[in-house]
């Protein structure tokens, strides 16, 4: 959760086209001093940690439901788990 915002100014710190990077639209933000040698690695990676991401929230949300629905299943499980 960490790595996919800092390879993301990475990614546009070393892009070609220079333009302002705004912390939430309104605070101007500095580009990281990266040359244009970083911008491949800095895009793979960044690509590479979104599906990461996505497959973390499929495999949780698929425990979740083995959990409940599993042979093994305790009595109103995601009732204890949602609010």
């Amino acid at each position: 959760m960490i790595g996919g915002p800092l390879t993301g100014w990475a990614l546009v710190s070393s892009a070609k086209l220079k333009l302002p990077t705004l912390l939430f639209s309104t605070i101007p933000w500095p580009h990281l001093p990266l040359g244009p040698v970083w911008h491949e690695p800095a895009e793979a990676l960044h690509g590479l940690l979104g599906v990461v991401g996505a497959a973390l929230i499929v495999l949780h949300v698929a425990g979740a439901l083995r959990h409940h629905l599993g042979a093994q299943a305790e009595p109103n499980v995601l009732g204890r788990m949602i609010p």
